[in-house]
C-alpha cells in the first residue's frame, strides 16, 4: 500500500445513501490487501513460535475489542499459536505480575495490540509500552497498527530511547502522520498499514433502515474544542457499558485483576467476552441509517457494516489522518467533515433517501 495524502475537498460532494457495488468491491479489495500485509508482519514476527499478544483489550472500549479480535483472526490465517493474551488492564493495574507473566515465557515474541496508545494524551500507557521494550530485549517486539501522537516532544524520551537499544522491534503506523514521526524520531523499521480493522471482510448494506441518525460523541480527553455543538440524539452508549456485560459477569474486571493478575485462564476468556462487546456496539449501530461520530473505530466498524458515517475529527487529528491516508471516503459511504453543524447536514442528507449527486 502506498505512503500517500489525500487532500480532502469540502467542495466536491460525494452524497450518496448506499455504498455502491463498486465501492463494496474496492474496499473488498483494500481490506483483502491489508490482510495478506498483516498475516506477512505478524508471521515474520513468529517464525516457528508461539506468541503473546500483550494490550490484548480486557475493557469495554467496542474499538479496542474490535481491534483485539481482528488480530487474533490474522493470527488465526497466519497459523500463529497464541500462549497468552495479557490485556491492557493487566499493564495497568499489575504490571510487575504482567512482566512476570511474559519472564515465564522466555523467548516469546511480543505483539503489541494495535490503537491509539502512544501519546501524550495517556501517558502512563506509553510509559508502559517503553517500559515492557526495555524489560525485554532478549525476544522480537512488534508494535501492530498504532497512531502516535507527542505534543510534548519529550514525552517521547523513554519510548525512543528504549527502541533505540531494542535489537529486534519493529513498528506498523496506521497512518501518514504516525508514519512521518516514526521514520523521522525512531530508530527501529517502520511499516504504513491501515488499522486492523479494515482487514475484515466487509458488509454491503444497500437502502435505509428508518432508524434515522444516530449520534456517538466521546466526553473525553480527546474531544475537539472546535467541533461546535453536539447534535440532538438518539446518543448511542458506544463505550457505556452495562454492568452485566463485564468480565467476569459477576466480578468487575478491575477488582479481578487487582487480586490476580494475568492468568492462562483469563486469557483463553478475553476472545469471548470481546466477541460479545463488539456484537453488541455493531448492534447499537445497525438500526440507523447514518451515523454521527467523532471517534475513529465507530467509523471503522459503520465503514466495514456498510453503515453511513459522517465523522468529525478528534483532537489530535487522529480520524482525519485514517481518513486522507486510506482515502476512505472513495472505498465506503463515509465523510470527514469540520464540525458538527456540518456533519448533521451531511447525515440528514444521506437519510432522506437513494439519490446520487453528480
Amino acid at each position: 500500500m502506498d505512503d500517500h495524502d489525500h487532500d480532502h475537498d469540502h467542495d466536491h460532494d460525494h452524497d450518496r445513501v448506499a455504498t455502491g457495488s463498486s465501492e463494496h468491491s474496492k474496499l473488498t479489495a483494500f481490506t483483502a490487501a491489508a490482510r495478506s500485509q498483516f498475516v506477512e508482519h505478524f508471521s515474520a514476527l513468529a517464525g516457528d513460535r508461539p506468541i503473546i499478544h500483550l494490550g490484548y483489550c480486557g475493557h469495554e472500549n467496542p474499538g479496542d475489542n474490535a481491534i483485539s479480535l481482528a488480530e487474533d483472526r490474522i493470527l488465526r490465517e497466519a497459523g500463529i499459536r497464541v500462549d497468552m493474551r495479557i490485556t491492557a488492564l493487566d499493564l495497568e493495574l499489575r504490571y510487575d505480575a504482567t512482566e512476570a507473566a511474559v519472564r515465564a515465557n522466555p523467548g516469546l515474541p511480543i505483539l503489541f495490540r494495535g490503537g491509539g496508545m502512544l501519546n501524550d494524551v495517556y501517558p502512563p500507557t506509553s510509559e508502559r509500552h517503553a517500559r515492557i521494550i526495555e524489560a525485554f530485549r532478549d525476544r522480537p517486539i512488534l508494535e501492530a497498527a498504532q497512531s502516535i501522537h507527542y505534543s510534548d516532544f519529550a514525552a517521547s524520551d523513554h519510548l525512543r530511547r528504549a527502541i533505540s537499544h531494542h535489537p529486534d522491534f519493529r513498528l506498523l503506523a496506521r497512518d501518514d502522520q504516525s508514519y512521518r514521526w516514526a521514520t523521522e524520531h525512531l530508530d527501529c523499521p517502520v511499516t504504513l498499514i491501515p488499522d486492523a480493522v479494515l482487514s475484515g471482510q466487509p458488509v454491503e448494506r444497500t437502502g435505509t433502515t428508518g432508524g434515522g441518525i444516530g449520534v456517538a460523541v466521546r466526553h473525553d480527553m480527546e474531544v475537539n474544542d472546535r467541533r461546535g455543538t453536539v447534535p440532538p440524539g438518539p446518543y448511542i452508549p458506544w463505550a457505556q457499558e452495562p454492568r452485566a456485560w463485564q468480565e467476569p459477569r459477576l466480578i468487575p474486571s478491575r477488582l479481578r485483576r487487582r487480586l490476580t493478575g494475568p492468568t492462562k485462564f483469563t486469557s483463553m476468556l478475553e476472545p469471548l467476552v470481546a466477541r460479545g462487546r463488539l456484537a453488541r456496539a455493531v448492534g447499537l449501530l445497525a438500526p440507523y441509517d447514518v451515523v454521527v461520530a467523532d471517534r475513529l473505530h465507530i467509523a471503522l466498524v459503520c465503514v466495514m457494516q456498510g453503515i453511513p458515517v459522517v465523522v468529525v475529527d478528534n483532537s489530535y487529528g487522529k480520524l482525519g489522518a485514517s481518513f486522507r491516508t486510506w482515502h476512505l471516503e472513495d472505498l465506503a459511504q463515509a465523510r470527514l467533515v469540520d464540525t458538527f453543524d456540518e456533519a448533521l447536514q451531511v447525515a440528514t442528507e444521506w437519510s432522506r433517501g437513494p439519490h446520487e449527486t453528480h
